[in-house]
């Protein structure tokens, strides 16, 4: 099973400033009827009794919503479980880059009397366990092995071999076929049903806090009960948005980056706190307006627009 995708241009208006982002076919060197994905879901079984049953499920594509390379191993969760809602998975979680860490994401019983467990990290982050270190970028790695003959860091023969024998065909198909790619906005998490095409296959994808305002901008009282769970006194200030953050990392520590990421959406006058009108229109700007029929920023507008059909 595989899902192909190609970004479009996505316009919007950042407080009141028409901004565009544009299209895979803009580029003046791609022709405009062009089909090459520029994303690509797929699904893998290995066909022997340890692994049966098991999904592989892989993504890769460009101009989404961050830049990450990760793996995550999801266990299955209990059939009988011990405790009360604790029949979430456990999850194991690689992350390559950026933020390099390995963290397991377990279910636990909470202390006291109660009978339920809750999700909590056991985490190793590079960046606070090896705080002033530098574990240089990928290039300075490769070009470093590459220097000392070292061959750890690239893959051998016999898995390049595989790697063309599983995916030759399916590039073969691709190129003669041209299938129509589903198109995304610049900026996106991926392209229409990528999500379903995951939990079709077993998987179900997280959201990012960047995904949540797309997919739920227009819920009112989703943004509302969000913002009252975290805020205090009427704003959200640094601490209430690192736990906000949190929320759609795994319950981690967010990162300097992740959190400059947030006031900049949502900071609209620069003063170090979010205040519900800031938190109402920053949401409101994650939607382009290819995707909604209102014609302003403003607050007025907000509870006024709809999500079109392509977007639903």
């Amino acid at each position: 099973d595989v899902l192909l995708g190609q970004f479009i241009a996505k316009k919007y208006c950042h407080y009141c400033k028409e901004t565009e982002n544009p299209g895979y076919r803009e580029d003046p060197t791609v022709p405009n009827d062009s089909k090459v994905p520029t994303y690509a879901m797929l699904k893998l079984c290995i066909d022997n009794e340890r692994w049966k049953g098991v999904p592989f499920l892989m993504s890769a594509g460009k101009a989404l919503d961050e830049r990450k390379c990760e793996v995550r191993i999801r266990f299955k969760p209990d059939s009988n479980p011990l405790f009360k809602e604790s029949n979430r998975s456990n999850e194991l979680v690689i992350r390559i880059q950026p933020d390099e860490s390995v963290y397991f994401v377990v279910n636990i019983k909470k202390p006291g009397l109660s009978q339920s467990a809750v999700p909590k990290v056991l985490d190793l982050s590079y960046s606070q366990q090896f705080r002033g270190s530098s574990t240089g970028d990928a290039y300075e790695r490769m070009l470093l092995n590459c220097a000392k003959g070292e061959q750890a860091l690239f893959v051998t023969t016999g898995e390049l071999i595989e790697a063309w024998r599983i995916f030759t065909p399916l590039l073969h198909t691709i190129d003669s076929k041209k299938p129509e790619p589903v198109y995304y906005p610049f900026g996106d998490g991926g392209p229409k049903g990528y999500r379903e095409f995951a939990a079709k296959n077993g998987v179900k994808l997280k959201e990012t806090w960047q995904e949540f305002f797309l997919l739920h901008a227009h819920e009112q009282k989703l943004l509302s009960d969000l913002f009252e769970k975290h805020s205090h006194e009427g704003s959200l200030k640094m601490t209430d948005i690192k736990a906000l953050v949190s929320e759609f990392y795994d319950g981690r520590e967010p990162t300097g980056q992740m959190l400059e990421s947030f006031m900049k959406a949502f900071d609209e006058n620069n003063d170090g706190k979010v205040s519900w009108e800031e938190f109402s229109r920053g949401a409101h700007l994650f939607v382009p307006w290819t995707a909604t029929t209102r014609t302003s920023s403003t607050l007025e507008d907000l509870s006024g627009f709809s999500v079109g059909p392509e977007y639903e």
